[in-house]
């Protein structure tokens, strides 16, 4: 199609994988590329696909003709035969066109596609399509339907931005000569996402021309304190004399929401059943709701502001974006029993049925402790109370059961029990180093996990359970995924195979070095050494081949010093 459609796509992969794995590593996006001929009609149009080896591409030029015209006709009264690339119509169905071929072709690998409008690229009309795990898109709440056409859920949006990101590269100049697609940090995607999503219901409400800067006033409000206190209380978002919402004191004067400080000081007389009400442009009462539960009307939306920066985005019981110091993101999902249970037994290694009951057990009673704790589950605990025992409450051990957890955690400090469930002290300060896995965005808490886990694993294994204030609940470590070892096994294989032959095809190397890169992590020391040696001599191959070619130069593989074989399923 063009000279520089590998690395743009690359390119693109490398962005989605930013962007995506940041609200959700469970996404796994895959990126290509689809081109039709602008000289052929729909029903002969050739079509191209970069890489040219996807899996997916045998079904596209059977499917695809006999799927866009139908929606052309379904959707118009052209005639049956039209040459697409003339008919804005078609233009319009071919992204749709593609999700749907797609979405069909990859229904067995659980996979979502959708696809950029498209842009022109010399002969070639060229759509972005992207790819995500259907089960982990679906796991997030979406909204049923769109408020003002805009997106139903973050990563709704996400993606927009995402394509229309790239749909813009392609019109510039020999797009993937430049490696950076988006022209902006992964971080300012998501943001344009919150935007985006933030600024339909404020539409829908009657914010008018205001709603495109509704996240960011929010954001504005979140960040003042009055008299010295964070900003605790919820807004009600919907249109004025709103069936669901009954006014109980409507001000004389309307208060524009960029008037800031006057909007945080009205949140002093807000809660979670008397609410703030706003129209998107002006607060202009207070109210109650009476759709709060599953038959919440699909235009009413609740903004409770939970902690200084910190506010979500609600509709009916369901959080659909939280938003901190600026930054959006998907709501944390609470701790899931399979999870945990799997990380112990990664952990700790084969515990008895009863012991890990009996750890789940506790830690549920440690996520119900509103003002947040830390639970150490460490096979040094014994030692552990020894050594910090001028810094925490030391008990002779006890067999810790569900009820006593509440007791025990009601002090500052962490719980400290060994993985039979025996707890060893009590109100302990963590010590620990400066560690590069912390996150200035997160509470002293987490960070002080962070810390001290990091420094434990140098003498015991520890599992350290962190419930926040606000309710986010984070296991520290955070181990990655599992994956299968025939899966890097069979891409092993492939370089092998290609560094054998005289002439390797390019399109299969780079396919390979793109699911290493996205799988560094899982590379062990000898398997390091062995991709980097075949990574040089196929790069040589393929210089001989045709050495004017601009080509992606990969770094070296280097091991990290956390991966284990306990990162392999083998089936």
């Amino acid at each position: 199609m063009w000279k520089h459609q590998q690395f743009f796509r690359l390119a693109a992969q490398r962005a989605a994988r930013k962007v995506f794995g940041y609200l959700d590593a469970r996404l796994a996006p895959e990126v290509f590329l689809v081109g039709l001929a602008t000289t052929e009609a729909v029903a002969g149009g050739t079509i191209e696909i970069e890489p040219s080896n996807l899996q997916y591409g045998g079904v596209l030029g059977e499917a695809l003709p006999s799927v866009l015209q139908t929606m052309l006709e379904q959707g118009s009264d052209l005639p049956a035969v039209l040459p697409w690339h003339q008919a804005a119509q078609a233009r319009q169905a071919l992204p749709r066109a593609l999700s749907q071929v797609f979405t069909g072709a990859g229904q067995a690998e659980g996979l979502l596609f959708f696809s950029s409008a498209p842009a022109r690229v010399g002969n070639h009309l060229v759509c972005v399509v992207l790819g995500l795990q259907r089960d982990a898109y679906r796991s997030h709440y979406a909204l049923a339907a769109a408020p003002a056409s805009g997106p139903v859920s973050l990563l709704d949006a996400a993606v927009t931005e995402f394509l229309a990101g790239c749909s813009t590269a392609l019109y510039g100049q020999a797009p993937g000569a430049d490696l950076d697609v988006l022209g902006r940090d992964y971080k300012e995607v998501v943001r344009a996402a919150g935007r985006l999503l933030m600024s339909a219901p404020a539409v829908s409400a009657g914010g008018g021309a205001q709603a495109g800067s509704f996240f960011d006033t929010l954001n504005a409000i979140s960040s003042l304190r009055y008299e010295g206190a964070e900003g605790l209380g919820s807004m009600l978002l919907a249109r004025r004399r709103h069936p669901q919402v009954e006014p109980l004191v409507t001000f004389r004067d309307l208060i524009p929401l960029e008037s800031y400080r006057a909007a945080r000081k009205m949140l002093e007389i807000a809660n979670d059943t008397v609410y703030l009400l706003s129209d998107g442009r002006h607060i202009y009462g207070l109210g109650t709701w009476h759709g709060g539960g599953e038959g919440a009307a699909a235009e009413v939306f609740q903004i409770r502001f939970t902690h200084h920066h910190t506010w979500e985005l609600r509709h009916g019981r369901h959080t659909l974006m939280r938003a901190t110091y600026g930054q959006a993101h998907l709501p944390r999902a609470r701790l899931g029993e399979a999870r945990f249970k799997a990380d112990l037994s990664r952990l700790f290694g084969a515990l008895a049925p009863a012991e890990v009951e009996r750890l789940w057990q506790i830690t549920l009673a440690a996520c119900r402790q509103e003002h947040g704790t830390i639970l150490v589950i460490s096979e040094g605990a014994e030692a552990e109370a020894t050594r910090l025992a001028g810094q925490s409450t030391g008990i002779a051990p006890i067999l810790l059961a569900p009820e006593h957890v509440p007791l025990f955690t009601a002090i500052d400090g962490a719980l400290l029990i060994d993985p039979q469930g025996r707890c060893h002290a009590l109100g302990v300060i963590l010590d620990g180093f400066a560690s590069d896995k912390g996150s200035p965005a997160r509470g002293s808490r987490y960070n002080s996990a962070v810390r001290y886990i990091e420094a434990l694993a140098e003498r015991y294994v520890g599992l350290a359970v962190v419930v926040s204030a606000d309710g986010t609940i984070d296991l520290v470590p955070r181990l990655k995924p599992q994956i299968r070892r025939a899966a890097l096994e069979a891409v092993l294989e492939q370089l092998r195979v290609l560094q054998r032959q005289p002439n390797p095809d390019e399109h299969t190397y780079e396919t390979a070095l793109t699911w290493l890169d996205a799988h560094r992590f899982y590379l062990l020391p000898a398997v390091c050494d062995e991709v980097n040696r075949l990574k040089r001599e196929i790069g040589v191959q393929l210089f001989r081949q045709d050495p004017t070619v601009l080509r992606q130069n990969w770094p070296d593989f280097v091991p990290e010093a956390e991966m284990s074989e306990r990162y392999f399923l083998d089936e």
